[in-house]
């Protein structure tokens, strides 16, 4: 079995706890993440367990192992320290990671802090897209230059160059870090995709900061939808197209506005969607189900069973959403569901609330 995990609005809308719930079901599944890189924030409740997971899959904390595909960028410095914060609540995560994986150094994270355009186009600060800008200027690092000390040394140097920028103390933070990988028995580099029965692919962003799909410039570099199985002759078995029950941004870029939403505690909305330095405050506006179908039609036919998860259900009062000119609104949150599926026209709606699926 082949599903796919895919965001379909600016983000944050719930792929980490859906990829949580498909392992549950399908517990032999390896997690491929197969877009973007370490700038995803995938936050996953597993029991007493709770975790965001930007170096990992959605899978880890029941068990699931991980690939890393060659689309994504490593943080070989955030792959440590996250893998410290899963040991401290029990989990010994295994990670499999392409050797061509694009490397983020110090140096394109200090790059991409102090960048006043990437910054107001919309960006985490962790050097995702200043690595990719890097990589498509010759001044290449992938994961398998790693695993030659020379090497390594040679085109960091270069890249430190690059930016015009050495610092001994960062440098000696990213070659521990590289070291600590290189002993570190549960984190293995492969030419390819682990042989496995069952997949779950999951995806970073939505479909609306698709480079492809998006609002440029405030876009990700990368595809976050089909077009990556497209390209890759991937044939899934289940899509899971996933939102929230109400239309998000963290960071700079456009929104719907059609309206006000109706919090239960503006508290529930905030504890998991804190505000940082570079994409200030998550903005929440009424779901708008035409840029959604939108999005959908723009990311092309895709084969297999079809199903929406609508997440956060419990963060409002009362459940709304705008389409073809007015606002459907209602106190039942089963009929919320049902009439967004029906609209979208999906095979099957999952309803999540409370981390709960059903």
């Amino acid at each position: 079995m082949i599903n796919a995990v895919i965001g379909m609005g600016f983000g944050d809308e719930g792929k980490g706890c859906t990829v949580d719930w498909l392992c549950s079901l399908y517990s032999d599944s390896l997690v491929v993440r197969y877009s973007g890189g370490h700038q995803a924030g995938h936050h996953v409740k597993h029991d007493d367990k709770e975790h965001i997971f930007s170096n990992f899959g959605s899978g880890s904390l029941r068990g699931n192992p991980t690939y890393w595909s060659e689309k994504c960028t490593i943080d070989p410095v955030g792959i440590r320290e996250e893998y410290k914060k899963l040991c401290e609540i029990g989990i010994l995560p295994k990670l499999y990671i392409n050797k061509n994986c694009p490397v983020t150094t110090p140096e394109d994270k200090l790059a991409n802090m102090t960048n006043k355009t990437t910054l107001e186009h919309g960006s985490c600060g962790v050097g995702f897209f200043e690595t990719l800008k890097r990589q498509k200027a010759m001044y290449s690092l992938i994961a398998g230059d790693l695993f030659c000390q020379s090497a390594m040394e040679f085109k960091y140097a270069e890249i430190q160059k690059f930016y015009d920028n050495v610092n001994t103390i960062l440098s000696e933070s990213f070659f521990e870090s590289v070291e600590w990988m290189k002993r570190c028995n549960l984190i293995t580099i492969v030419d390819g995709l682990p042989s496995n029965q069952s997949i779950i692919f999951e995806g970073s962003q939505g479909l609306l900061l698709d480079q492809n799909i998006g609002f440029f410039p405030h876009v990700t570099p990368s595809d976050v939808g089909d077009k990556y199985f497209r390209d890759e002759y991937i044939s899934i078995d289940h899509h899971y197209f996933v939102t929230r029950a109400y239309q998000t941004r963290h960071g700079n870029g456009p929104m719907t506005d059609k309206g006000e939403i109706q919090f239960v505690e503006k508290e529930i909305f905030e504890k998991t969607n804190k505000e940082n330095q570079f994409q200030n405050k998550m903005r929440a506006t009424m779901l708008d189900l035409d840029l959604l179908k939108w999005g959908l039609d723009r990311n092309g036919k895709v084969c297999g069973d079809k199903t929406i998860v609508i997440t956060c259900l419990e963060h409002l009062k009362v459940w709304s959403f705008w389409h073809d000119g007015q606002v459907f609104t209602t106190n039942s949150k089963k009929d919320f569901c049902v009439k967004i599926k029906n609209i979208l026209e999906f095979d099957n709606v999952v309803m999540c609330d409370n981390y709960t699926f059903t």
